[in-house]
Formats: C-alpha cells, structure tokens, sequence
C-alpha cells in the first residue's frame, strides 16, 4: 500500500499521513522518522516522550486496526535503505490493536515514555488492515524551568524520568532572590519533579525582609533606599510599607504604627517611639509608653 499525505492548513502541522488498505486485504504499511537525537547541551537525556495524535475509521467487516509503534536505536545517522530495514526495529507498544466492525471515526492522542541506551533511535509507525490517519506526532521531554517565582531562584533542569515505582526528584539548594530569605536553620531544598515541576517542602519557603513586599508572582522584594522601588512605586504605590506603616513579622500587611510611634520614611519594620516614649526591645507591635519613675514620697509598707 502507498502512503498518500494530505493537506490540511487548520491543522499544526501541515502533512497528515494516511493509509486506508483492509479492502484491499492484509497490509504491511511502515512511517519511519528521521533520526531523533537525544543529546541536549551534551548530556544524553534520561528520557524521551512522543506524544501521538491520530483518528481511524473502520467502517467494513474486515476492518482490523493495527497501529503499532517500534523504536530502532542507533546514535547513528544511517542511510536510508539501512534505515528502511524493518528488522532492526523493536515494538515499543500498540497503539491501538482490536476488530470491530461497528467502530466509527474515534480521534485518540497517547504519551509514550522512551528509555534509550544510544543518543539517538528512529521511530515507526506500523499499521496494517485499517484505515488511519496520523496527525502529529511530537518528541519531546520535560524541563523543570529556570526563573525568578515565589521569591526563589531556580536553575533550569532536564526533568529526571518518569518511573511508576518510584519518584527520583533532582534537588538542589534553594537560593532566595535579593531582599529575600528563609527562617528554616536546615538548608531548604528545591525538587524538580518527573512532570517538569519545581517544588519546595513547606516551612522551608523564601519570604521577603521584614520591611519589604513581594511583586507580582514572588519575583522582586521591594523596599526603602531600593533602585527597583522607584520604579515599581511610579505603577503600584503599595509594594512597600508607606509612610506611618510598617511590617514587622512575615506574612503580614503594612500597619499603622502604634500609639505614640511614628513612622516618617518607607519601608519600615519598626516604628520609633516618640521621645520620651519607650518599649522593650522585640516589642515593635506595641504601644509605646512613658518610662515609670519611682515616687519620691511613699509610705512604707508595715512589716510584721
């Protein structure tokens, strides 16, 4: 059976192959890619994903669907009466495999999980007595992103491979952006999970200095005598404590400041008391008040 391709611009790709053969009886129809490289940055990745969009129809008695997909593994780039050999190909799943007059036209999209030994393999897509289309196929892997967020930095990571048994994070330590930090005395770890996501354990967070707050997304601290304050200010007045406000403890809002306290510059995470006003030191959300003096006259408690 000759594979036919057909044009189709609303799609993301341009190509879709199709092979439509049960009438014609048994069929041996292959689509072999090009070589797929798994070095990235040098490093041979610990594994690769292909995602595969299709639809088949089978609308006759004799209709058998048979789509399976096959791997060949070589870090070589062979020609392509090598490359065509069949028997060098290993199946890796079907993708869909059953007979059933009555099926309609069904759309279907899968994930495959590949483990390879060499830094490269084909693939193939083998199909016989049926009539199906494929509509992409795309090969990729997961990356647990690099950036600024949640007022951490974090590096950007090839994702450690999904395994169903077990989970095999890639930690790293975490490293808080400028004006950021965490309380936790143990050094807090970042996780780049299977899925390409980071994570962090909870209590080991990067919170801003007492005195500043966060931008949108965790991505800046902002604060008095601070470059990136001027220019955040001129579109959001509130990122840091104002004037007659301050921030004392984490998680919380700006303030008032207390009685008898007052807060004349931004930033703030403490208001000072106002002269001859006084509190004792890690006191900075109370109320200050004026110091006691002892009497000079008083009477003396009778002792018995």
């Amino acid at each position: 059976m000759t594979l036919q391709w057909t044009q189709n611009s609303a799609a993301p790709c341009k190509q879709h192959v199709i092979t439509c053969g049960f009438s014609a009886g048994p069929q041996d129809n292959w689509l072999i890619t090009q070589h797929i490289n798994r070095v990235v940055k040098g490093n041979p990745l610990p594994q690769v994903r292909v995602m595969v969009e299709f639809q088949y129809n089978c609308d006759d008695p004799l209709c058998e669907i048979t789509l399976g997909l096959y791997k060949y593994e070589t870090s070589s780039i062979l020609q392509l009466n090598l490359r065509r050999d069949t028997s060098q190909y290993q199946l890796e799943t079907f993708l869909v495999r059953f007979q059933d007059a009555q099926q309609n036209r069904q759309n279907r999209t899968l994930e495959i999980n590949f483990n390879t030994d060499q830094t490269g393999f084909y693939l193939a897509f083998r199909d016989g007595t049926t009539c199906i289309e494929i509509t992409r196929v795309i090969v990729f892997y997961n990356v647990c992103p690099g950036g600024a967020g949640q007022f951490v930095i974090r590096p950007e990571l090839i994702a450690p491979k999904i395994d169903r048994f077990k989970t095999n994070p890639i930690t790293v330590p975490v490293n808080c952006i400028e004006r950021a930090s965490t309380e936790n005395v143990v050094t807090a770890m970042l996780s780049c999970t299977q899925g390409g996501i980071w994570t962090i354990p909870s209590g080991r967070e990067c919170h801003c200095f007492p005195g500043h707050l966060g931008g949108p997304g965790g991505q800046s601290c902002t604060g008095k005598n601070s470059s990136v304050l001027q220019k955040v200010l001129h579109y959001c007045p509130v990122s840091a404590c104002l004037a007659g406000m301050y921030l004392s403890v984490l998680y919380q809002a700006c303030r008032t400041c207390p009685m008898f306290s007052e807060g004349t510059e931004t930033a703030l995470q403490e208001c000072p008391c106002l002269e001859n006003y006084y509190r004792a030191p890690g006191e900075m959300d109370l109320a200050c008040t004026r110091e006691h003096f002892i009497p000079s006259h008083y009477i003396p408690m009778l002792q018995l």
